[in-house]
């Protein structure tokens, strides 16, 4: 697996893969320099600190380490006689907000942009060339048509692994997924050492190793990305289309699919189309109309008052700042009546028409009545897409609208979502869950409907019963999804594990003076949180596969007392539980702006670092 760690991430070429792997199997030396074969520079550094760090771990004597002994009667991992019962929970927190997720192929080979004379795949490659050269060897390609592959359209299989390639350059979320995964996959390296041995009631029954299960990886970690703008709605561009009984008709190709989601709207007025300016101010006449009948006695009266300009723009405004459930609703409803039989301010039919053009507008203001052919339909609701039949035309779900010309906007999948699936997908059966920050109204309705459908089938009654929840809507919620391998290949395959509603948004407090995002990110995914101990990553760190099988060890460490002592609190008297690990910074390698920026970070946490020992409190450990 460390061997393997290296090559993955192009840092040995695949001889010298080979080389190691029979070295680490039968013994022996292997010459780390040669013609045929190439080990970087980065790799060499990684394979001297691993073994090098292994004499501190062997002289300290607060880590309950013994070497490697094999015994016929006594499981053992690769770095002591630990049973697998004393390896501590972990769980991993990685907070996302608007960090890039994985790079997309268009942003790697497209147009350079802001003054860039290279596209963003030639400006890593010319950083680091003996990584893509071995690369490229990997994929049995030389360096040069490797690049033209991709930029004239390569296999999907071949463009991801191009696309995670220059994540892992970069600054991303995937960088830190796959180095936070190493650690599940060194678990199961060792549990499936221990479940192997002679009499262990996890073997299989000739003694064979058994591979660990997804519950017994997850006893020991638990990696959460704590992602906030995961599923929030995004709408499509609008069209105008014509619904009549639940088939859509549209003038152009409406680019919908079977099992889509789509907002229907009758107010599609636009602000400055002169149409709507009329009826606008046919609306606010009416209404001062009514407020001059309701003051005039007398038919001279309103003429005067009409007749003086002044007035009547007191009257107009007057009636646009009033509430739209005000109690002159019926009187303005007849003053309209009036006037488009032809009223006293000579307008005649073409406002009413105006109007009738627009009831979701007039319902906005008045509290609209059931118009013919609207009973049941409301406007700005999300509908589904039953069927496709051509580009043109497609049936809803719901056969009964019948709205007539309505704007049409479809809820979209972005980035943000494809990333995650796809990061979910390649660590699909380890402990690797999401959460995600749920408002009603603002996310994407199918994520609204999975989460209420899991709410429904929670419930249960006191003798036993199955009951259904069908009632309960709330607006904010914590909720923890995982990859649903049974929806592979869906717009979401994902799967709702818990739901826990909050009474508050994730941000708390008016505006300006707002709880901070970060922190309250972090908080959504601690409420879900089963490690003993808890490491927060940032969403553009890597890890090397080797140094994760210290963990177990490293995280023993926190313990005041040796467990070999038995005291029977031991697990809950611990130096610390959130806990962080020394950082790398990689873009010193990018140049000499990446080393610049590398240092000011490192100095940011070095002097965050002495001021929090001042006042005893720790946060990150750098």
């Amino acid at each position: 697996m460390m061997v393997d760690g290296l090559y993955d991430e192009c840092l040995i070429d695949s001889k010298m893969r080979s080389n190691l792997l029979t070295a680490a199997k039968t013994g022996g030396s292997v010459k780390l320099s040669g013609k045929d074969s190439h080990m970087l520079d980065r790799a060499r550094a990684r394979m001297g600190y691993l073994f090098t760090s292994l004499r501190c771990i062997l002289g300290d004597s607060s880590i309950n380490f013994k070497p490697y002994v094999p015994t016929a009667d006594a499981a053992c991992d690769a770095l002591g006689v630990t049973h697998k019962g004393r390896i501590p929970s972990l769980t991993q927190i990685v907070p996302v907000y608007s960090e890039e997720g994985i790079m997309d192929i268009k942003e790697l080979v497209g147009e350079p942009k802001q003054g860039a004379v290279s596209t963003m795949l030639e400006f890593l490659i010319s950083q680091l060339p003996h990584e893509w050269e071995i690369f490229a060897q990997n994929e049995g390609m030389h360096p040069t048509e490797l690049y033209e592959d991709i930029v004239q359209g390569a296999s999907k299989v071949r463009q991801d692994k191009v696309r995670e390639w220059a994540s892992h350059r970069s600054q991303s979320v995937i960088r830190t997924v796959n180095g936070a995964v190493h650690y599940h996959r060194a678990l199961k390296v060792l549990l499936t050492r221990d479940s192997g041995s002679a009499g262990s009631p996890t073997g299989s029954p000739t003694g064979s190793p058994m591979a660990p299960s997804f519950e017994d990886i997850r006893r020991h970690a638990q990696l959460i990305m704590a992602h906030q703008t995961y599923g929030k709605l995004s709408l499509g561009k609008s069209q105008q289309v014509k619904i009549q009984h639940g088939v859509i008709t549209s003038p152009g190709p409406h680019g919908l699919r079977a099992n889509d989601r789509v907002r229907l709207t009758l107010d599609s007025l636009n602000a400055e189309d002169a149409v709507t300016k009329r009826a606008m101010d046919k609306i606010w006449k009416s209404r001062a109309m009514a407020k001059i009948k309701k003051r005039a006695k007398t038919q001279q009266e309103v003429d005067a008052i009409l007749n003086d300009g002044v007035q009547v723009q007191a009257l107009v405004e007057a009636a646009m700042s009033e509430p739209a459930d005000s109690p002159d609703a019926d009187m303005v409803a007849k003053v309209s009546t009036d006037q488009s039989a032809g009223g006293s301010d000579g307008s005649g039919s073409q406002g009413t028409s105006s109007m009738a053009r627009h009831p979701a507008l007039l319902g906005r203001l008045w509290g609209q009545a059931q118009v013919k052919g609207l009973q049941g339909f409301r406007s700005g609701r999300f509908y589904t897409v039953q069927e496709v039949v051509d580009e043109n035309t497609a049936i809803l779900t719901d056969t009964s609208v019948n709205c007539g010309t309505a704007r049409l906007e479809k809820a979209e999948l972005t980035k943000r979502e494809h990333d995650v699936h796809y990061m979910l997908n390649k660590h699909r059966g380890c402990p690797f869950f999401v959460c995600i920050d749920f408002q009603r109204g603002k996310s994407h309705p199918q994520l609204e409907e999975m989460i209420d459908t899991h709410i429904c089938k929670s419930g249960g009654s006191a003798s036993g019963e199955p009951e259904t929840w069908t009632d309960i809507r709330f607006k904010h919620a914590s909720v923890l999804i995982k990859h649903n391998d049974s929806e592979a290949g869906s717009p979401w395959p994902i799967e709702v594990v818990h739901v826990l509603p909050r009474a508050r948004g994730l941000l708390i407090g008016s505006t300006g003076n707002l709880t901070q995002g970060k922190a309250g990110n972090q908080l959504g995914a601690l409420r879900f949180a089963e490690g003993h101990f808890v490491q927060m990553m940032d969403a553009n760190m890597g890890c090397y596969s080797g140094e994760t099988f210290k963990v177990p060890v490293v995280l023993q460490g926190f313990h005041r007392w040796s467990i070999s002592e038995g005291d029977y609190d031991q697990r809950v008297r611990l130096q610390a539980r959130i806990i962080g690990f020394r950082e790398h910074i990689f873009t010193r390698e990018h140049g000499l702006v990446g080393q610049i920026m590398a240092d000011a970070r490192l100095s940011y946490h070095r002097f965050l670092f002495y001021i929090q020992i001042y006042i005893y409190t720790h946060i990150y450990i750098i």
